[in-house]
């Protein structure tokens, strides 16, 4: 094997391998990668048996060949190199890793024994669907903060996506809050955005769909798959024009493939290809803690709230980080205090009619919601200080519902 490549090309790759590498196995094997150089282009896998990796880039290979080689030595020799063309040449079971004057040896070890990435499935259990990768990457992230980090209930500790011929919904909860997105693939039923959030899950949930009928499908993705996902796609996201993705929904894992023509001397695609097993369980029925009666409607800025909640919870309890708001018609106030830090009172303008009335939340749970929420305005939907309270932009996107639940904290 020999060939070269771009020092930033290589980093590229090798960055979102060091978040599947195990730190500690029972199979050391997994500390390794599988790099294999063929004509034009070189194939990089990884595996920690769940997830799995396989990428490949356009690159000058003067000789192929395939080895294991230790991927997070290989990754920290690459990232403090110059930004220039890296050397890399095998030989026998050593890899000759050389860039200016700079010359390091690692070892390395045959191919036979590592396990094998799995390719994207076809078949009739298999459900395959195109997604925009900024889309899919912009959905993941308006829900994946709300996983739960209990093992205790395992299914929570992961993302619930379901799949219809209308369209996708993701769902994330830890039982204190609760994230929903709704996205459409463009059809008739879709354009319908005037209605509510509630008024469309109901509709659903009567008409059958995502309640594991035929033509569903429903899976329970991990929250490692989903921070890999990050990193692997987000180069290929923000473009003048979407690149797309295919998602593949088997019985037990989900696989994306992605390829796109990267122009260079080796005119090769370049591809990626993200495998992961799934969470099996039965997701919590979330649909019957989505309050449909929350009378007390307040609209406010969404920037105004942000910067207020950031200022009081510096003096929250430590604990609880507990934020006490005041509403009032115009005007809602957000206090905090703890014997540590001291007291804070901030106000702002607010639009809501009816009697005035108090509630508490977490300041961080409540500061994720607002800054993932894109409308200037944020519509909250109360009840009472001990009823869960929902939050949705004021005005949602075209072919888009976006809704957040969050259980207050009783005030004393």
């Amino acid at each position: 094997m020999k060939f070269q490549l771009s020092r930033r090309q290589l980093l590229e790759v090798l960055t979102p391998i060091q978040a599947i590498i195990p730190a500690r196995t029972t199979l050391p094997i997994l500390h390794n990668l599988k790099l294999t150089a063929e004509k034009g282009k070189l194939l990089f896998e990884a595996t920690d048996l769940d997830v799995c990796l396989s990428r490949s880039v356009g690159a000058t290979v003067r000789s192929e060949g395939s080895l294991l080689v230790p991927a997070k030595r290989l990754y920290d020799v690459v990232r403090e190199l110059p930004d220039l063309e890296v050397k890399v040449e095998q030989t026998d079971l050593t890899l000759v890793v050389a860039c200016e004057r700079s010359v390091f040896k690692l070892p390395a070890i045959n191919t036979e024994d590592y396990p094998k990435v799995p390719e994207p499935a076809e078949g009739d259990s298999v459900k395959k669907v195109r997604l925009g990768v900024s889309s899919l990457l912009r959905a993941v992230d308006k829900v994946s903060f709300a996983i739960s980090t209990d093992e205790n209930r395992p299914v929570l500790c992961g993302l619930l996506w379901q799949l219809s011929e209308d369209g996708m919904r993701l769902v994330a909860t830890d039982g204190h809050r609760l994230a929903l997105m709704w996205s459409g693939f463009g059809n008739s039923s879709v354009r319908e955005s005037a209605r509510g959030s509630r008024e469309r899950i109901s509709e659903k949930e009567e008409a059958g769909h995502y309640a594991g009928d035929e033509g569903v499908t429903q899976v329970i993705v991990p929250q490692k798959a989903l921070h890999l996902l990050d990193l692997v796609l987000k180069p290929y996201s923000g473009g003048e024009s979407e690149i797309e993705v295919d998602v593949f929904f088997g019985e037990s894992r989900l696989g994306f493939d992605l390829s796109l023509p990267r122009a260079g001397e080796s005119g090769n695609d370049e591809s990626v290809y993200l495998s992961c097993g799934l969470i099996s369980g039965v997701y919590p029925e979330y649909r019957s803690v989505l309050p449909k009666d929350n009378d007390r409607i307040v609209r406010v800025g969404k920037d105004d709230v942000a910067r207020a909640l950031r200022r009081v919870a510096i003096f929250s309890d430590p604990y609880s980080h507990l934020v006490k708001l005041s509403i009032e018609p115009e005007r809602m106030s957000l206090s905090a205090s703890s014997p540590q830090s001291g007291e804070a009172y901030d106000e702002i303008e607010c639009e809501y009619v009816g009697d005035g009335f108090e509630i508490g939340y977490n300041a961080h749970y409540l500061l994720e919601i607002v800054k993932r929420i894109d409308d200037e305005e944020i519509k909250m939907e109360l009840k009472s200080p001990v009823d869960a309270g929902i939050f949705v932009p004021h005005q949602q996107r075209e072919h888009e519902e976006l809704v957040y639940l969050l259980m207050p904290i009783r005030l004393g």
